[in-house]
């Protein structure tokens, strides 16, 4: 990642800060947050790291990430479908593609504890992103909205461009019953507003 990135967020992370550079593939799926590389591929990089805000503040993690899809116009529909986001005059844009990632504690302490992993979206994104979660039992995909019951989710921050993913470790959300192992596939998307046509004047 590069030094800014690392200077703003370092003293947050209890892991090394890990790059991601993701690929969006079908130019119909592009967002516009995205660089492009190629006709038919566009690439967003982020950077991530296991957050201290977490319950495991006090210990050393290590995260690993892979991506495992493309955010195709395919998936983008299916995810739609999935997470009941249709809607006339709203469509589903990715930001990333389906992102697999872990997070691993050695601390015996912090087995069965909430992990929670930030990513610092691009500098220039401006809508509201949602956390798309693929379902460890049905494979579909749903809005992994942050519940302040349980405190699991996916938080957005404005003000520092940070999605905060937080899944407890055995719990429910976790797709790894490895203790001390938390694993969480899915990928960061937005709702971009469909622009309306102006109405043709009616002649006078």
């Amino acid at each position: 990642c590069s030094q800014e990135v690392k200077d703003q967020y370092q003293s947050q992370a209890s892991s090394d800060m890990v790059s991601v550079t993701t690929s969006i593939a079908d130019v119909t799926a592009e967002s516009r947050y995205s660089k492009g590389s190629s006709s038919d591929q566009t690439l967003a990089d982020l950077t991530a790291f296991v957050s201290k805000s977490g319950a495991n503040s006090a210990a050393n993690s290590s995260l690993s990430i892979k991506q495992i899809q493309s955010a195709d116009s395919a998936l983008l529909k299916k995810a739609e479908k999935d997470a009941s986001l249709s809607s006339s005059n709203k469509t589903l844009e990715s930001v990333t593609g389906v992102l697999d990632f872990s997070v691993t504690v050695t601390d015996a302490s912090q087995y069965g504890k909430i992990q929670s992993v930030a990513w610092v979206l691009p500098g220039t994104f401006t809508d509201t992103p949602i956390y798309l979660k693929k379902d460890k039992a049905t494979g579909e995909f749903f809005d992994f909205a942050y519940d302040s019951t349980t405190g699991e989710g996916a938080r957005w921050d404005a003000s520092s461009k940070t999605m905060t993913v937080y899944v407890r470790d055995n719990g429910k959300y976790d797709w790894d019953d490895t203790d001390g192992v938390t694993r969480d596939p899915g990928f960061f998307a937005y709702q971009s507003t469909n622009s309306t046509p102006s109405p043709t004047p009616s002649p006078s």
